[in-house]
């Protein structure tokens, strides 16, 4: 192997490498992933396979960052490429986090198109791990669109797979999953058996985002039974572990939920306490969805307090920002209904073109084997049996008395017509001689 070859070689293994780690911490470390799959686009020697997996990455990460516009832009355009090139794993995790993108923005009909499509694909690749992330997918859509009974049976087929993989990762999202439908069905109980679940589950693996999420459906199943100093109790460890790992939305979310279990409790101090961390870090995130809840929680807490100069004022922020949320969410998903539509038009186009290339080779072949058959035909007739058939079809066209092909003779001084027709008739002999200098100039 040459130096070049080498290069060439160590050149796709480091590529390949950071397109994995980016892909292992899409969720964690988004930002950190996105930086990594950047890397590898602005390469020199990376290739048209690894650019699309390089763009899967990046899109991944952005789905977790909330840039859905972006991601789904990454996600989408790659995928024809991966199911050409038979990349079933890529191809599993842009569809995966194609779902997540549409279903955080609560198009539960565009994420349950993309979820079924991976479970499809999931079935036919006999993958047991992409058929229990897709049936997780299914069911969160489920319950998220007040369908719970349904969510409860495909998320414990998904479960099933999940154990049977012993997988604490998919076990505890599941289960979580399965906490919440059964919480949507008034079963208390059952929900809290999934959730703590979970709750182990992530605790088995270290995972402390995920914990967090487990201590957090505890803690609203618990305010829901009004077991207000349990629920406080989780939320509090919620809290901890949020602020551990930094993720601003969680601790902005966590200070909400205290906020109004502390104006539920009438502890109006520490409500103002909570709501006010809430705020303040929801505006240091641009976390609108937050802001706006926590906007409303402070115009109940000064509407208690009969301060009605706070109490307009947070309220009309509340209705402002929660339009604003929900019109830009919006806006979002038209633009990713234009993102799909335009990549359908140009994969229908490149399917038309390619249609037509396929027509072109086609004629092209059937005039190389009428050329090659018009050659055997010419080599196997003499000029005399050509005349006749040329005689034949020309006049059957238009009125052409004479017909002949003119023919050097060997001195290339005459131009001799043999079987020249006139008139019908077979001339024995026709001829000029080149340096006739009487004989008419034209001769057709």
């Amino acid at each position: 192997m040459s130096s070049k070859e080498k290069t060439s070689v160590a050149d796709s293994v480091q590529l390949e490498s950071l397109i994995l780690q980016s892909l292992e911490i899409c969720r964690n470390n988004p930002q950190k992933g996105i930086e990594l799959a950047d890397e590898v686009l602005s390469s020199d020697a990376i290739d048209e396979l690894n650019v699309a997996r390089a763009r899967i990455c990046k899109g991944a990460c952005q789905v977790w960052l909330g840039d859905y516009e972006s991601a789904l832009k990454n996600l989408l355009e790659p995928l024809d490429l991966l199911e050409k090139s038979d990349d079933s794993k890529y191809e599993a995790h842009a569809l995966y986090h194609i779902f997540c993108a549409f279903y955080f923005l609560a198009d539960y009909d565009n994420a349950l198109k993309y979820a079924y499509e991976m479970l499809g694909k999931a079935e036919k690749n006999q993958s047991i791990l992409e058929q229990a992330n897709a049936l997780n997918g299914i069911g969160s859509v489920y319950y998220a669109s007040g369908q719970n009974e349904k969510a409860v049976e495909t998320l414990t087929k998904g479960l099933a797979f999940a154990e049977k993989l012993s997988n604490q990762h998919l076990l505890g999202r599941i289960s979580d999953g399965l906490g919440t439908a059964y919480f949507n069905l008034k079963n208390l109980e059952k929900s809290i058996e999934y959730k703590q679940k979970s709750l182990d589950a992530a605790r088995a693996i270290g995972s402390k985002n995920v914990e967090s999420y487990g201590l957090d459906g505890l803690a609203k199943i618990y305010l829901a039974a009004n077991d207000f100093k349990k629920a406080e109790k989780l939320l509090n460890e919620c809290l901890a572990i949020r602020e551990e790992l930094n993720f601003k939305f969680g601790i902005a979310d966590t200070n909400l939920q205290l906020g109004n279990l502390s104006l539920q409790l009438n502890d109006d101090k520490q409500a103002l306490n909570y709501l006010t961390k809430a705020l303040d870090i929801a505006t240091e995130s641009n976390s609108k969805e937050v802001i706006y809840k926590t906007h409303e929680a402070f115009s109940k807490l000064y509407e208690k307090e009969k301060n009605q100069e706070k109490f307009i004022e947070h309220f009309k922020k509340f209705y402002s920002i929660k339009e604003e949320f929900f019109s830009e969410k919006n806006k979002q998903k038209l633009k990713s209904a234009e993102m799909q539509f335009s990549i359908s038009q140009m994969e229908k186009e490149k399917a038309l073109l390619s249609e037509k290339n396929k027509q072109l080779e086609l004629l092209s072949d059937d005039l190389v084997v009428l050329s090659h058959l018009g050659k055997k035909i010419i080599s196997q007739l003499t000029i005399e049996g050509i005349n006749t058939t040329v005689y034949k079809i020309i006049n059957n066209m238009m009125d052409a008395p004479g017909f002949g092909i003119g023919v050097l003779d060997d001195d290339k001084t005459k131009l001799i017509f043999p079987g020249y027709i006139e008139k019908g008739v077979v001339l024995s002999s026709s001829g000029y001689d080149l340096n006739d200098n009487d004989r008419l100039a034209p001769v057709c």
